[in-house]
């Protein structure tokens, strides 16, 4: 429905759309006093951003749409997507069972013909999903196995008085009509990304405020998969003068400008928007046929080259490393393990093969939490940090260990019972003479990893081999440093930015398929391929095709 208070604000790649909002939600607190302000993202990151902007609103009022939804519903209910739950419903509807695993998958997997660990109970739910996103009545739905699924999933969730996250936009929809407070003033970060269902909430609510701003930018709208569209931010039609662009990138060069904007103007629907780019040339380079996923050693042997122009830490220079679906970047983390690049993705922790050397914190320790504890007297590796062990340190390495030929009996026993009181106390030699046997004392105190990998049980050298490697090529203060490769889907990068975006230009057989046939699906993926550009800073490197199935950049 027409909303005479709304205005629409388009912020390209790089034009500090979170910086703007907040700047407008300090006025408006300032006006209408704190409290009658309420802001709300598509995404957690987002969400707390804007909260690190230090706004001068309650934290109450600054949230994701869902979380906001759910408080004002009461914030009591049962949410039927947790571990617990969906055990009660798998042992009730075996035929329907699902993994457990997390929506990131999904965002991981657009166009994917697998999805990791997807069941056929996943499938169906994440369509039933996507219908209610569309605001699809039930009667409309194309396939009869998911409104089947769909009837049971309602069924148990009555019975166990549960809701679901679509539930939580569903019920605020129908119980819902004003805002959490009553705000005379609603902010939403992201619009791009929500669904016609999200965003009629949005408009319900803005019906009883002065005015509400959408901030988003629907070339950058990637999460059609799961039932968003940009349609549903470009529609209905308001005037031009409800409509602010923010002109002026600060991330993306000329060169790489000219590229993005000649590829999304193959767009069929968009809003038409001026758009600038920061005042440098940056750079487009194009890699020979050899430099593709499926030859993943060439490209990493061609990422060195870069790589090592950056060596300096301090320099902070981030790559990024992006294809449209997860599975092709299986061969590149393997290169990158043998050749020992550290890399991760901090967008996306959740997943372990992208963050192999993930560091758990004090509960959780990583492999690479293991070694440093090791490796802690070396001022080699830790510098003016250096120190003997402490009661920590040993009782986080020495279970990577074999106990025959390497340790007193009982050792690591003894040290696992250790106080947690003592935890932080340097160990002493009377203590470590008690727990080792002398050559191996004496070779870990010199901080071998060669004799730590030798010695450890055959599971934890496994793990040890990977950061070993990084050790060997790039010396210990690499380790302490957050890698300067992030590998990723497009998806999992999205608001994110780089000083390098290496780009695969490769699409699944079923994305292949949605390029061809579909004028949605294709949208779609000129949409994607365009985030993908627009992360680089300086430099855009367009990666050979591994097969047929891709797009021409």
């Amino acid at each position: 429905m027409p909303c005479e208070n709304e205005w629409r604000i388009f912020g390209p790649p790089g034009t500090g759309k979170t910086t703007w909002l907040a700047r407008q939600i300090r006025h408006a607190a300032a006006r209408y006093s704190p409290d009658n302000v309420l802001a709300a993202s598509f995404t957690k990151v987002a969400a707390l951003e804007l909260r690190g902007r230090d706004l001068p609103i309650p934290s109450d009022r600054v949230g994701t749409l869902h979380s906001i939804c759910y408080h004002a519903l009461g914030g009591h209910l049962p949410i039927a997507e947790t571990k617990p739950w969906i055990e009660s419903w798998n042992e009730a509807q075996p035929g329907f069972a699902l993994s457990g695993a997390t929506s990131e998958s999904d965002v991981d997997e657009p166009f994917g013909d697998e999805r990791v660990g997807e069941r056929e109970g996943d499938r169906l739910l994440r369509l039933a999903n996507v219908y209610r996103a569309r605001l699809l009545p039930e009667e409309h739905w194309p396939m009869m196995a998911v409104r089947a699924f769909w009837r049971r999933w309602c069924d148990w969730k009555t019975e166990h008085g549960l809701i679901d996250f679509t539930d939580m936009i569903e019920r605020a929809l129908q119980e819902i009509p004003v805002a959490p407070g009553d705000p005379r003033v609603g902010c939403f970060d992201e619009v791009q990304d929500f669904t016609a269902l999200e965003l009629s909430v949005c408009r319900q609510w803005a019906g009883h405020m002065e005015y509400v701003l959408l901030v988003g930018d629907d070339d950058q709208s990637i999460f059609s998969f799961k039932g968003c569209d940009a349609r549903a931010f470009l529609e209905p039609p308001i005037p031009d003068e409800r409509k602010i662009p923010l002109k002026q990138s600060y991330r993306v060069p000329a060169v790489i400008h000219r590229l993005a904007s000649r590829w999304i103007s193959g767009v069929s629907r968009r809003e038409r928007k001026i758009y600038q780019p920061r005042d440098a040339d940056g750079e487009v380079t194009r890699m020979p046929d050899d430099v593709a996923w499926g030859n993943a050693e060439a490209v990493v042997d061609r990422l060195l080259v870069d790589y090592d122009r950056y060596d300096d830490t301090a320099s902070a220079h981030k790559f990024f490393l992006l294809t449209s679906c997860a599975y092709m970047l299986r061969d590149l983390q393997d290169a990158l393990r043998q050749a020992g690049v550290p890399f991760h993705n901090p967008f996306r922790r959740k997943r372990r093969d992208w963050n192999p050397l993930w560091s758990g914190g004090r509960d959780r320790l990583s492999i690479l939490d293991r070694l440093m504890a090791y490796l802690r007297p070396l001022s080699t590796i830790w510098g003016r940090d250096a120190r003997m062990w402490t009661v920590e340190d040993v009782q986080a390495w020495l279970p990577l260990l074999r106990s025959e030929g390497v340790l007193q009996r009982g050792a690591k026993m003894a040290v696992a019972r250790m106080d947690k009181e003592t935890r932080e106390r340097t160990v002493t030699l009377d203590e470590l003479e008690q727990w080792f046997d002398p050559p191996a004392l004496a070779a870990s105190m010199q901080g071998s990893v060669t004799w730590l990998l030798g010695h450890a049980l055959s599971d934890a050298a496994q793990k040890l081999r990977y950061p070993a490697q990084i050790l060997k090529r790039f010396g210990g203060r690499v380790l302490r440093e957050p890698p300067k490769v992030v590998i990723g889907t497009i998806h999992s990068t999205k608001g994110a930015e780089c000083d390098e975006a290496w780009l695969f230009p490769d699409l699944s057989p079923s994305g292949a398929e949605e390029w061809e046939q579909s004028v949605e699906g294709r949208d779609a993926i000129i949409r994607q391929f365009y985030v993908g550009m627009t992360r680089a800073r300086e430099r855009l490197v367009l990666c050979a095709p591994n097969t047929r199935n891709c797009v021409e950049l």
